[in-house]
């Protein structure tokens, strides 16, 4: 009996370790598997991020801004639309009543800005571009997007070519929207300052191309709030700019970039946890064949901040796939996203001595240009930084 139990005892004992075996075989298996396939899911997901990526470069379209900042002097005309000749000197009307009823009185004029152009083509091609005029308008009158009688503000443009003028666009009329009143002049406090942006479409490719125009002019007619419907208006056409020399000139543009930060869901969730977002350049991936005319940017330099510690700018750090070529302070290209690539932004908390960072990011950008020798980049010049942008960042 003795000998049975033990028999027995063994036995289990054997059956228990065989099952044992068999357990961590299984499990090695699995683990294998597992380790397998995690590169390919994370390819999977690398490819997915790039996509959606993509799918924005392709909405902003070939778009830049040019900024301009070119004074305008602005003239008086009546409902009629002719001048009104002012008499300084015999009175100076100071207050807006008196001077909607007696223009020639008011005692001087700021001149408006032309701040700056967004140019923007419908396809990557020679698609018809369309033109975003944004000033700025100094004026001692509340200005109107309709005036008291129903009259509409407008802008527009015309295209020159030596001293003729080849093109002019229909008037594009101005809503609420687009007048905004931004307060009084720091300067001079009876003149008043307005933001205004005006859109014109269909500006033909062939302007844009060698040959065929000089300029890009841009004017505006905006009405006051004057009974009488005194308006104002540049007194001449803003110079603009040489669209052929614009074209082929990156460091006098600001072009687009484009920024797709992980939220968490779907095709925005990162291949890895020290990743927060994706960048591209002006034609990641060579999507957009560019134009004859359209001489392409070697790069973009891109720096960022953490909004809430307003903190100090500093260039941002970025990936190729599976977190290869990392760009950070030691890295010739540092801060830099060349026009044919689209990479992974690295996770933000290096802003922030290392705590991690879920918050608002903003982001600036501007131009670069020069030439490459293997992966070391020459720089010749660089252009106006960008507007800044602010944009939400998840700590993953």
């Amino acid at each position: 009996m003795k000998f049975k139990a033990t028999t027995q005892r063994t036995i289990s004992v054997y059956v228990s370790f065989f099952l044992l075996l068999l357990l961590c075989a299984v499990s090695m298996i699995n683990c294998k598997r597992d380790r397998l396939a995690e590169p390919a899911a994370i390819k999977k997901r690398e490819d997915e991020n790039i996509a959606a990526l993509l799918k924005m470069v392709s909405e902003n379209k070939k778009s830049y801004y040019l900024p301009l900042n070119q004074e305008v002097e602005i003239m008086w005309v009546d409902k009629n639309g002719n001048k009104i000749i002012r008499n300084i000197g015999t009175t100076t009307e100071s207050t807006a009543q008196a001077i909607c009823d007696d223009p020639n009185g008011f005692k001087g004029e700021n001149p408006s800005r032309l701040d700056g152009v967004r140019n923007t083509q419908a396809t990557c091609g020679n698609g018809a571009h369309t033109l975003e005029a944004e000033w700025t308008i100094y004026t001692p009158l509340e200005l109107l997007a309709t005036s008291v009688k129903g009259s509409k503000s407008y802008g527009k443009i015309r295209v020159r070519n030596g001293s003729s003028t080849v093109w002019t666009s229909p008037n594009a009329f101005i809503t609420t929207p687009d007048l905004v009143f931004i307060g009084m002049d720091p300067t001079d406090a009876t003149i008043r300052m307005y933001k205004l942006k005006y859109t014109v479409p269909n500006v033909p490719h062939m302007y844009f191309q060698s040959g065929n125009a000089t300029s890009v002019q841009f004017d505006f007619k905006v009405f006051s709030d004057c009974d009488n419907e005194a308006s104002e208006v540049s007194a001449n056409w803003a110079p603009g700019f040489a669209p052929y020399s614009i074209e082929n000139a990156p460091c006098q543009r600001i072009d687009v970039c484009t920024i797709m930060p992980y939220t968490g869901n779907g095709s925005s969730t990162p291949p890895y946890n020290s990743l927060c977002g994706m960048i591209a350049g002006t034609d990641p991936y060579y999507q957009c064949p560019a134009a004859p005319t359209f001489y392409i940017n070697l790069g973009t330099e891109v720096w960022v901040r953490r909004n809430s510690l307003n903190a100090n700018f500093q260039p941002l750090e970025t990936y190729a796939s599976g977190l290869s070529d990392y760009r950070g302070p030691s890295s010739s290209s540092y801060g830099y996203i060349y026009n044919w690539e689209a990479r992974f932004m690295k996770e933000l908390n290096y802003i922030n001595s290392g705590s991690p960072f879920a918050d608002t990011a903003v982001f600036k950008w501007r131009n670069i240009h020069g030439t490459m020798n293997g992966n070391t980049p020459t720089i010749t010049c660089r252009g106006a930084w960008s507007n800044e942008i602010k944009l939400p960042i998840k700590d993953f």
